[in-house]
């Protein structure tokens, strides 16, 4: 069946290539693009064009229509993943501009973090089986959901985890390295959902979509809502009776020269942390940012140190243990995954 340029669809002014040999089509927007380089990258795509067009397949210009189930956005970030790594990264500016280059580029994924262009490339070239562009989103995605705790705490002290502010945040997160195999960002993914002033309502109903209308949710799986919620305790056990065990007195050295001072400034500190949130111990088990210059002018010396050794020797603890605390393998299996991906 011929289809004309008048026909219901969009034409993607972005990825449309007059001397292309083969339309794609998802969710009502056509791309014309080339046979060789899809064949070139994928499999999936170099199996899908050896075989024979149905009778009556869709033609346009001349060309065959291949019709595919992918989300339209996911479809734009992985063609300009496939064909040139420089590209934009709003999906209407896409659809809509002739110009097909930016100065972002996927070749230079620590510089990428905008989660539709990770998200959208690491769900098709896994689906597509395009081996080196689901290791450079796995990179990316990693390097936001690191496995080292001194990234971790990095990313957390300066809000560089950029990919809580888009719709779904950490739990899109979760959703999309279950979908797609990818676990080295599930501890520090995970963790991100356990921690908070109030979590349980959002684990249990999803987090609303920005911009969307109110039933929009992002949701966790059931499996997961279990998990988190479970793991929430734990997490408070460890930070009360080990990360932050020197706030409670927990941690006296012998050569303190003022304990009565320093049980009163921990006391202070504790109650003040309380007031603000009386979940706090939950709310942050690494207790990351913790202001240790103030702790120190509050202490004596020996205090300042014992605690600060005991505190970290903790959080490194936690932080060890944290994938198998969630059910996964341990991190060094996990990294020999990463490692393993072609």
């Amino acid at each position: 069946m011929i289809v004309s340029l008048e026909s219901p669809y969009t034409r993607s002014e972005t990825l449309w290539f007059d001397d292309g040999n083969v339309v794609l089509e998802t969710e009502g927007v056509i791309f014309r693009t080339y046979t060789g380089i899809l064949s070139r990258n994928s499999s999936i795509f170099q199996d899908m064009f050896a075989l024979p067009q149905p009778p009556g397949a869709e033609v346009l210009e001349g060309l065959p229509i291949v019709h595919l189930t992918d989300s339209a956005m996911d479809l734009i970030n992985f063609l300009k993943a496939t064909h040139d790594a420089r590209y934009r990264f709003n999906f209407n500016e896409i659809l809509t501009s002739s110009s097909f280059y930016d100065t972002n580029s996927f070749y230079d994924i620590d510089q990428i973090s905008d989660f539709f262009v990770i998200a959208g490339v690491l769900r098709l070239s896994t689906k597509y089986n395009v081996p080196y562009l689901r290791k450079r989103s796995i990179k990316a995605l990693s390097s936001l959901y690191p496995s080292e705790l001194s990234e971790f705490e990095a990313c957390a002290s300066s809000r560089s985890l950029r990919v809580r502010s888009f719709p779904g945040g950490h739990y899109a997160v979760v959703n999309l390295a279950r979908e797609c195999d990818v676990h080295i960002v599930l501890p520090a993914a995970l963790y991100c959902c356990c921690i908070g002033r109030s979590i349980t309502a959002p684990i249990l109903d999803g987090i609303r979509v920005v911009g969307q209308d109110a039933e929009s949710r992002c949701m966790l799986s059931n499996e997961d809502k279990r998990l988190c919620l479970l793991t929430r305790s734990t997490l408070e056990n460890r930070a009360q009776n080990g990360v932050m065990a020197f706030l409670y007195g927990a941690i006296n050295p012998a050569t303190c020269v003022s304990r009565n001072v320093c049980n009163a400034a921990r006391l202070t500190i504790l109650r003040g942390m309380k007031s603000k949130n009386a979940n706090f111990a939950g709310s942050n088990p690494l207790l990351i940012g913790f202001k240790w210059h103030m702790f120190k002018e509050l202490v004596c010396t020996a205090c300042c140190q014992s605690s600060e050794e005991s505190c970290n020797r903790e959080r490194v603890a936690l932080w060890s243990e944290l994938p198998t605390i969630f059910g996964l393998e341990a991190w060094p299996v996990l990294r020999a995954q990463l490692d393993s991906e072609e």
